[in-house]
């Protein structure tokens, strides 16, 4: 039986390869793992930095440009239609798919259903 050993140059391409993988960004796979509250707190955040509270107002209470989002959680909008809104627009609203990604929506999303007015009504 042959027993092959690297070269110095395979091991060296080796360990650039391993080293590069490990420096890959796992936002991606944390996102899912990110609990309720996390995502309420992201989406809040979001809120605030995405700009939603120019038509919306700071705290989601609406605007002589934007309705209320507060009662969201207790409407009969369903976290997938509300998903629809953000990404595709309607009415005044401009679409935001292409700027934010499935997971921003989904905590935008999780925040709007949180929202304290909303917790009144469930």
């Amino acid at each position: 039986m042959m027993i092959l050993k690297p070269s110095t140059t395979q091991f060296l391409l080796l360990c650039g390869i391993l080293a590069g993988l490990a420096a890959l960004p796992t936002h991606a796979m944390t996102v899912h793992a990110m609990t309720r509250a996390q995502k309420i707190e992201a989406g809040a955040t979001l809120y605030q930095t995405k700009g939603c509270g120019y038509c919306h107002g700071k705290t989601a209470t609406g605007t002589a440009k934007g309705p209320s989002l507060a009662h969201l959680g207790w409407w009969h909008w369903r976290g997938s239609r509300l998903a629809k809104q953000i990404n595709n627009g309607g009415q005044k609203m401009p679409a935001f798919g292409d700027s934010l990604t499935r997971d921003e929506v989904s905590e935008l999303v999780t925040w709007l259903r949180s929202h304290p007015a909303a917790k009144t009504h469930n």
